[in-house]
């Protein structure tokens, strides 16, 4: 039996990563996913898993497109040297590389925020990033928990000073197909980006910063098989 799934997007958006991974593990099915204000017969036109817009009967649909960089003279560079840099999932194998990269070039100095206790590992990863220049030290703080990640924000900010930047790198990996994902699975891995950024943001919002950057965005454009709970 042919079954058509519209998902109907207005504020829901995290919907859309999620409608995209069904797409793929089930491509006999119909699938669109549309932007609307109100419902048209043309919305059936929309190409199978990809995001489109109706808009004054017009159909749009999204694409990835480069986009040039322009810096003006005056513009001031993203990173400051010695500038201080929050990094929660910082003792990731993504946010480490990053934190040696920012050591190196700008002589940062880091907060790694992780769920783990520090190990040897960690300690390797901050002697690193000392011998590279920078400064770093590492602060235990759970995501998913407001209250503990603001007690590490605040620890970071009483070592270091002013935060300039903050960059939420932290995952949870636990690829699943959708019909045998179940609930705990599903929500442990995506309320570290959900719940994680909103806490950030919370536990930031006194703070001055020059940016905020959210990593793992482009797992909703590609939104591969099993990974429903991450995209």
């Amino acid at each position: 039996e042919h079954m058509a799934i519209a998902c109907l997007l207005t504020s829901v958006t995290t919907a859309v990563g999620l409608a995209r991974v069904l797409a793929s593990e089930r491509p006999a099915w119909s699938i669109r996913l549309v932007d609307v204000d109100h419902l048209d017969p043309r919305l059936l036109d929309a190409p199978p898993g990809q995001e489109v817009a109706l808009r004054e009967g017009r159909l749009y649909r999204r694409v990835l497109q480069p986009a040039p960089v322009e810096t003006a003279p005056e513009e001031k560079p993203p990173f400051r040297r010695q500038g201080v840099y929050l990094l929660l999932g910082g003792a990731g194998g993504i946010g480490t590389e990053l934190a040696l990269h920012l050591a190196r070039r700008y002589e940062a100095r880091v907060i790694l925020l992780g769920r783990r206790p520090s190990n040897p590992a960690i300690e390797s990863s901050l002697q690193s990033i000392r011998k590279a220049g920078g400064e770093g030290i590492y602060l235990r703080a759970d995501a998913t928990d407001a209250e503990s990640l603001r007690s590490a924000v605040a620890e970071g900010r009483r070592h270091f000073g002013r935060i300039h930047g903050a960059i939420h790198s932290a995952l949870v990996l636990q690829d699943r197909s959708i019909d045998r994902m179940d609930k705990e699975t599903f929500e442990r891995v995506c309320q570290v980006k959900t719940l994680g950024s909103i806490h950030l943001a919370a536990a930031l919002e006194d703070e001055d910063l020059d940016w905020l950057a959210l990593f793992s965005s482009a797992g909703s454009f590609a939104a591969p098989e099993g990974q429903s709970n991450y995209a």
